[in-house]
């Protein structure tokens, strides 16, 4: 019996160490132990906006040439084509321009007016003296016409005659034309600022002949920013919403508007994602601030202001069945049923189901213990190895 008796004390202490190693295990190795991470509710400005990276454009720009009259060009517009055409139309495309000043400087600010560049206008003045001579020609023709149409006499010849009156009265207008457009373009020598502006570019140099297109490039009423929006946010924006405009450079904000979306959108590359211009108006932009510099814009498409909120991650459920878990100053946790307004990707607005200063759960951290770390100990067996605290105690979900 008596070897029974030790076998029964073998197998106690062995039960024991079982149950020892259980749960101590924590303090001889690591273990995880749950964290809640919180936030506390309370009143913000909840906004929702749609992000997009653009430029600074000019909000008009005129092309300068000599000869022809300022051409109002689009944010994007080819100055040269644009020019060409124009000089094409009044018939002075074929003259030569000896630049004989420059005025300016490209970034110079200049006034309404300002004189910016001067050419020679000899080759001008010659091909508006060609255009008065054929202008006193045609009207002699049509004189001699109108005389021949009054001595004719039998209708064959009478409909003959009216046809060169109607033939030498278009010439004329024709030789008016010319002769007008010669004359504006010995006016145009000197190239003068439709208005205000800053200068974009200078296509000329003095002493040498004006090249086709534009000789300056003005930038004229100011900047606005221009960006490209997918077509997943275009829907959200519209015109006469507020924006945030940074510029890259220097970081600085300007205010702004939607002033602009455009109907027309464009596919990425390989047939990636769809999106449409969108133009904005700027208030007060700060000096040295530059057509074609970079920037961050914010348009608030939505915006609840001193409102009761939470960070969205806090939210549980669905549309219409949200629930927030609250975290009590005795560590227990409820669930509320919570009411809510406006979501962003950020906050949420909070309706009714909760309190300025109620922590809500945002979710959990994971803390690993290192073997001699202080986590440790062996909870309700306090002796061993130091006072507890190694087992939280599970925590109830109450509605």
């Amino acid at each position: 019996m008596k070897w029974q008796w030790v076998a029964a004390v073998l197998l106690a202490a062995v039960g024991v160490s079982a149950v020892a190693l259980v749960i101590v295990r924590p303090s001889f190795g690591s273990s995880d132990t749950s964290q809640y991470l919180t936030a506390t509710a309370t009143r913000a400005n909840v906004v929702d906006d749609v992000a997009a990276d653009g430029s600074l454009v000019a909000t008009a720009r005129y092309g300068l040439s000599f000869g022809s009259n300022a051409t109002l060009l689009g944010s994007d517009s080819s100055s040269s084509s644009t020019s060409s055409a124009s000089s094409s139309a009044n018939g002075t495309s074929n003259l030569s321009w000896p630049v004989t000043a420059v005025k300016v400087v490209v970034g110079q600010a200049v006034k309404k007016s300002d004189v910016l560049a001067t050419a020679d206008s000899a080759a001008a003045k010659t091909a508006m003296q060609i255009a008065a001579n054929d202008l006193d020609a045609a009207r002699l023709q049509l004189t001699g016409a109108e005389d021949q149409l009054d001595a004719t006499f039998g209708d064959a010849a009478i409909r003959q005659a009216r046809i060169a009156v109607l033939s030498a009265r278009t010439a004329v207008d024709g030789a008016t034309q010319t002769y007008d457009n010669a004359r504006d373009a010995v006016a145009a020598a000197s190239i003068v600022a439709p208005a205000d502006g800053i200068v974009e570019q200078l296509n000329v140099t003095a002493g040498l002949v004006a090249p086709s297109g534009d000789a300056i490039v003005l930038d004229t009423g100011g900047l606005q920013a221009q960006i490209n929006v997918s077509e997943s946010d275009l829907l959200a924006l519209k015109v006469g919403q507020a924006a945030t405009v940074t510029v890259t450079a220097t970081s600085g904000t300007v205010n702004g508007l939607v002033a602009a979306i455009g109907p027309v959108g464009t596919a990425g590359t390989g047939g990636g994602v769809v999106t449409y211009p969108v133009q904005l108006t700027l208030q007060n932009v700060p000096a040295g601030i530059r057509s074609g510099m970079s920037v961050s814009v914010s348009v608030t498409i939505a915006q609840a202001n001193d409102v009761l909120s939470v960070p969205a991650i806090a939210l549980q459920g669905s549309t219409g069945a949200y629930t927030v878990r609250v975290l009590n100053a005795d560590g227990s946790v409820t669930s509320h049923d919570v009411a809510v307004g406006l979501v962003t990707s950020a906050l949420a607005e909070i309706q009714s189901g909760l309190n300025v200063g109620d922590r809500v759960i945002t979710g959990v951290a994971t803390d690993r213990t290192s073997p001699t770390g202080t986590t440790g100990g062996f909870g309700g067996f306090g002796g061993l190895n130091g006072g507890g605290g190694g087992f939280r105690q599970p925590v109830q979900n109450t509605r």
